[in-house]
């Protein structure tokens, strides 16, 4: 569920879509991050930037890599099986339960996709491009973690999508679907 989305905001939207103090338009929060960038095709792996709260209690966008990776982790590979966090039990899960104590994000996306298997086996799975009727970007719950690597000492910041039961139209398509923000929690809501 939710294995792919798109990103295609500039900077300053990014740091109006969350109220972010200190714009990229007045130079305050510096430029853009060399890879950012956008993409219709964001894959597991990864950089992508998301917002959450610094050291200091202030919103900040920053790129981070898609795939959790707990601190506790041998290697970077659990990453890809760690995209997304069931929300109904990811105060648990010895994955997610850390960062979802303290380390909660929020994920920009103006799709998502998702394949529907077809009658026909002969026949590929038929993609899905889900977004808002408005048109206007989603803001999906998220985690992030720390992690460093035990060999190389190399530091990472991983993160994954929180996913729900579907509504009604998701249904349809698949049986897990990203635990979209109501409007305004990007601006408002906690990013803690």
């Amino acid at each position: 569920m939710c294995g792919r989305t798109t990103h295609d905001l500039s900077w300053p939207e990014l740091h109006a879509l969350f109220s972010v103090v200190g714009s990229a338009e007045d130079g305050t929060s510096g430029p853009p991050p060399n890879d950012f960038r956008s993409s219709w095709n964001v894959a597991p792996t990864t950089r992508n930037p998301i917002c959450r709260l610094s050291k200091d209690g202030a919103r900040e966008i920053v790129m981070l890599r898609w795939g959790l990776v707990p601190s506790w982790a041998k290697d970077l590979k659990i990453g890809t099986q760690c995209i997304n966090a069931m929300g109904e039990t990811v105060a648990g899960k010895p994955a997610f339960r850390s960062a979802f104590r303290s380390r909660r994000c929020l994920v920009p996306a103006r799709l998502f996709y998702e394949w529907q298997a077809q009658a026909d086996p002969n026949v590929k799975k038929k993609p899905y491009a889900i977004g808002l009727h408005s048109g206007q970007p989603m803001v999906f719950a998220g985690l992030w973690e720390w992690w460093k690597d035990p060999a190389s000492a190399e530091e990472f910041q991983t993160y994954a999508i929180v996913t729900t039961t579907p509504n009604e139209l998701m249904a349809k398509l698949h049986n897990r679907m990203p635990v979209i923000l109501a409007p305004g929690t990007g601006r408002r809501g906690s990013a803690r």
